[in-house]
C-alpha cells in the first residue's frame, strides 16, 4: 500500500508507528484491522465495541474487542464506563474526566484537573488513589435541569424505583 492510499489520512504522526513498535515488543506484528482500531478510537474519542464496529464494516466485532482489550494492555487505549452497559474506549493520553446526564445521556468532558482536591484529599485521608480514567459523574445537564418536562418525568421514574438504572427509562 503506498503512502497515497494509506487508509489512515486522520492518524497523528507516528501513531502506527507507535502502535507497530509497542506491537513488536511483544513479539506481535502489526495488522490492519489494529491500526484501523486504533485510529477510530482516537478519531471518535469515546466508543463502545459496537459503536466501533459499526464504523469498520470490514473488521468484525470480535476482532475489534480483543483489539481493543491488546491496544489497552499495550497502554494506547483506556476504557470507562458512562453508565450501564459496554465501556466505552478512548485514547490513553485523552486526560479528562466524564459527567454523564441521567435524563438525556449526554456525555460531557470535563478537564482532570477539576477533581484535584477530592483526589488530593482521599489520598492524604484514606491512602486511595483516585483512578482518574474511570471517575464519571453522573447528574443532570443544564438543558436537562431547565426543562420542566424533563424533570417531572425523571423524578417521577426516580421516585419508582430508587436504585434503578435502568437504560430504558432515560
Amino acid at each position: 500500500m503506498t503512502a497515497d492510499t494509506h487508509p489512515h489520512e486522520h492518524a497523528r504522526p507516528g501513531a502506527d508507528d507507535e502502535l507497530s513498535r509497542r506491537l513488536r515488543a511483544r513479539g506481535l506484528r502489526m495488522t490492519e484491522q489494529r491500526a484501523q482500531v486504533l485510529e477510530t478510537v482516537r478519531r471518535l474519542e469515546h466508543a463502545t465495541p459496537d459503536q466501533l464496529s459499526e464504523t469498520l464494516p470490514d473488521v468484525d466485532l470480535a476482532t475489534v474487542y480483543r483489539t481493543l482489550e491488546l491496544l489497552e494492555e499495550i497502554g494506547l487505549v483506556r476504557h470507562t464506563h458512562l453508565g450501564h452497559g459496554p465501556a466505552s474506549y478512548r485514547p490513553a493520553d485523552d486526560d479528562h474526566i466524564h459527567v454523564v446526564c441521567h435524563s438525556c445521556g449526554a456525555v460531557l468532558d470535563a478537564p482532570a484537573d477539576l477533581v484535584d482536591a477530592l483526589a488530593q484529599r482521599l489520598e492524604v485521608e484514606q491512602g486511595f488513589q483516585l483512578d482518574r480514567a474511570h471517575f464519571t459523574v453522573f447528574g443532570r445537564c443544564r438543558s436537562c435541569s431547565e426543562s420542566p418536562a424533563v424533570a417531572s418525568a425523571h423524578t417521577t421514574a426516580s421516585h419508582g424505583n430508587k436504585h434503578s438504572h435502568d437504560e430504558d427509562s432515560h
